[in-house]
């Protein structure tokens, strides 16, 4: 990624007063389990650890793990989402094959999806325009698509091979094999056009958006690790620019 001047300069003015850097994690939560936890559990630290060593304190939201039961009761869920994103100073998401959860008027076991849209409505009205997509679309479109360039974002998109492959080895494992199962043919366009629209932004430097494919929940992973490392050294550099003569 090429980070623009522009921002490297607005997260330093921000980080020098509050020390804390904000990222937000995004991606469905079904199937992505192994990057999430290879990410938090083998390379945060390190991230972490770099920061600390100039006094400031790494967040990474995961709303995944964060949701609390009320809020999802209360339907809250979206709305807790898209505010984290406007707290947040990087952006950072990862998608497979499966899309996620869609509204739609013929399954009333989707209602719940419609009346997360509706509680974020309140504040991002914008959403009811896209109530037939699923929520993690939503929080790519708030974090980077409808404003590229507000803040760094890193996206990365796993091969349908690798959702294929799992979906064949939990064979006769239905909890599992679902987080894996082909999403239908709407899912697909969906997350084609998805993918082509952050690859197209990409190409604009001025946006600061790295996009790229990986195979496996390692390589995903080790993508979002190397792209922030790289982020937060330009950062660093900015911020103490004496400590790197």
């Amino acid at each position: 990624m090429v980070v623009s001047a522009e921002h490297l300069e607005t997260l330093k003015e921000k980080i020098l007063k509050s020390q804390t850097l904000n990222v937000f994690f995004s991606s469905p939560f079904g199937g992505m389990e192994e990057e999430r936890r290879i990410f938090i559990e083998q390379y945060l630290p390190m991230l972490k650890g770099l920061c600390e060593q100039k006094g400031i304190f790494l967040k990474v939201c995961d709303l995944r793990w964060g949701i609390t039961t009320e809020q999802t009761e209360r339907n809250q869920t979206l709305r807790v989402c898209l505010q984290e994103i406007d707290d947040c100073d990087v952006f950072i998401g990862l998608y497979g094959r499966r899309y996620g959860s869609v509204y739609s008027a013929d399954d009333e076991s989707s209602a719940w999806v419609k009346d997360s849209f509706e509680a974020a409505a309140s504040e991002y009205p914008w959403v009811m325009n896209y109530l037939t997509r699923a929520i993690t679309e939503i929080e790519f479109l708030h974090g980077f698509i409808e404003k590229p360039g507000k803040v760094p974002a890193f996206v990365f998109f796993r091969s349908f091979q690798y959702d294929e492959a799992m979906e064949k080895t939990h064979e006769g494992n239905p909890s599992q094999s679902r987080k894996y199962a082909h999403p239908g043919e709407y899912a697909i366009k969906m997350l084609k056009e998805l993918k082509q629209t952050s690859l197209t932004l990409a190409e604009t430097k001025a946006n600061s958006l790295e996009v790229g494919e990986y195979y496996t929940p390692e390589e995903g992973a080790k993508h979002l690790y190397y792209g922030l490392r790289h982020l937060l050294r330009k950062l660093l550099k900015a911020m103490n620019p004496m400590d790197y003569t």
